[in-house]
């Protein structure tokens, strides 16, 4: 089945849940080995299952739709890669503060403090079923199938969700500061 075949589905849902279905587990296990990080790798599979879907139209069927993901999850890794050098080499620049150099216990407990509040107040600006979403997965650490099953909603769905919940909590921080 290609992508384009997938808008003759009754339902947006329906087809991007036979998307995922048919190649979630196989496109995870590839990135899981190009990142060697498990919870990245979930991220980049799910950045490129929602890539894939948003651009389905361009998707002209010279490869098969297995490697059309692969190759857009290739490219996610990669660019979260160039970031996090890029994020590496900002530090460096950066000089550091006396206060990191000699902590201070009462200011480091202020800042995780205030830090927690910040993330609250984000947290609270993206919708409540987004924030469910977010919370249940990465501070309660249930599984996206464990998800599906409580929220009865499609695996890919709760991918959806998780990515753009993060992209509305990036956003929301970054108003923020």
């Amino acid at each position: 089945m290609s992508v384009n075949d997938t808008s003759r589905h009754p339902t947006d849902q329906v087809a991007f849940q036979n998307l995922y279905d048919n190649h979630r587990e196989r496109l995870l296990a590839s990135v899981t080995g190009m990142v060697r990080d498990k919870n990245r790798a979930e991220d980049i599979t799910a950045a490129a299952f929602q890539i894939a879907w948003e651009k389905r139209a361009q998707f002209r069927g010279q490869s098969s739709l297995a490697t059309w993901l692969h190759a857009i999850a290739f490219n996610e890794a990669r660019r979260g890669w160039r970031l996090d050098q890029r994020a590496r080499l900002e530090s460096i620049d950066r000089p550091q503060s006396p206060q990191v150099a000699e902590p201070n216990r009462l200011s480091e407990a202020l800042e995780q403090s205030e830090y927690r509040d910040r993330v609250r107040k984000a947290l609270n600006r993206i919708p409540a079923k987004c924030r469910r979403l977010l919370v249940n997965h990465f501070v309660n650490g249930h599984s996206v199938e464990r998800i599906a099953r409580r929220e009865r909603i499609p695996c890919g769905t709760v991918f959806s969700r998780i990515f753009t919940a993060k992209r509305l909590l990036r956003q929301a921080w970054e108003t923020m500061t």
